[in-house]
């Protein structure tokens, strides 16, 4: 029996068939404009559901739309983008403190340093400290398995345990309380926007 642990993005997230075109659109819309993707980008990068690309106006309005309903996040950006301009940005640190320096451009590299700096000010705090939220994770739910469990794999947010079908339920359940435990400790206590996590068994890989 095999058992699989979802992360941020758990199983009850994921829509049907009917809603997923409307589903996957918002995805990208969110993780697009949150992660510093500009206009022009977005346009050139992004297709509608029949394959065809938005127009430069859409992207526009598909900004700031979502800028009008996060205002949050536009001051969190617009911070971000105001230190890279003042040249402060040399590193970019997780919650829990883990470190990414900001290294010199080397000849042939795609990204700027300016886009470097924004990212670490921006992907890397978020993506980096969920990182070490798994990690954390893996290490308290490994002392935990009973004899003839162990963890197998782990893809981005998700934990593959193989185990005994009679022990499934226990060790879903205690994987799910200790993967909250520590992105509670990753993120320096508790969480304003819940994180919800989901386990389920299944018998094989194509069940997933």
């Amino acid at each position: 029996m095999w058992l699989q642990l979802r992360g941020p993005q758990g199983e009850a997230s994921r829509p049907g068939s009917r809603e997923r075109p409307v589903y996957k659109m918002g995805k990208t819309v969110d993780l697009a404009f949150c992660y510093g993707m500009r206009e022009p980008e977005f346009q050139t990068r992004t297709k509608k559901a029949d394959g065809t690309r938005y127009t430069l106006e859409e992207a526009i309005a598909f900004r700031s739309t979502y800028f009008d309903t996060f205002p949050g996040m536009k001051a969190w950006i617009d911070q971000a983008w105001d230190n890279t301009a003042l040249g402060i940005v040399t590193e970019g640190r997780t919650k829990l403190g883990r470190r990414r320096l900001i290294l010199p451009t080397l000849p042939g590299t795609r990204n700027t340093r300016a886009w470097r700096e924004f990212q670490a000010q921006i992907n890397f705090l978020v993506q980096g400290s969920c990182a070490d939220g798994l990690k954390l994770a893996i290490i308290r739910i490994r002392a935990l398995l009973p004899p003839g469990a162990e963890i197998m794999l782990s893809v981005h947010d998700e934990l593959l345990i193989l185990c005994k079908p009679a022990d499934a339920e226990w060790i879903a359940d205690m994987a799910n309380r200790e993967i909250s435990k520590a992105y509670r400790i990753a993120f320096g206590g508790k969480l304003e926007v819940p994180i919800i996590f989901g386990a389920k068994p299944i018998r094989s890989w194509a069940e997933k």
